[in-house]
């Protein structure tokens, strides 16, 4: 199967990252509709999603960078250069509370713990979807 989902001039999209979109779409709905079933407010989860995934993508290759220097050339390439290396899933942890954090913090939640109990669900399957992404 060839890598390349969508090649329009110097633009080319590949499967994996159609699939990693999926999974993070997937996993967004589980959790939303978990939290608002629940009573929670909306706006907070709309809210975590994006900030979760500000803090984690950093600290995940932080955390890859630390275990695996050799993959990179520098820490900074490892933040910013996500052509090489990889990710390492307790960053992913850690972006999400934090952004549990900053979501309690600015009045949109009253409890961390209501929050990630229904972020969690999602967040495996979103997890699911992005090992999935390897076979492509």
């Amino acid at each position: 199967m060839n890598p390349i989902a969508i090649s329009t001039g110097s633009t080319v999209i590949y499967w994996s990252a159609v699939v990693i979109a999926l999974g993070i779409a997937a996993g967004f709905a589980l959790s939303y509709s978990l939290y608002i079933s629940h009573g929670g407010r909306a706006a907070a989860m709309w809210l975590l999603l994006p900030l979760a995934l500000l803090f984690s993508v950093p600290l995940c290759r932080a955390i890859h960078w630390y275990c695996h220097p050799e993959q990179y050339t520098s820490f900074i390439r490892a933040i910013t250069d996500y052509s090489t290396g990889s990710y390492c899933l307790p960053g992913a942890l850690l972006g999400a509370w934090l952004a549990a954090l900053i979501v309690k913090k600015l009045g949109f939640e009253r409890s961390i713990a209501r929050l990630l109990d229904a972020f969690a669900p999602g967040a495996a399957l979103a997890v699911a979807f992005i090992r999935l992404s390897a076979l492509f």
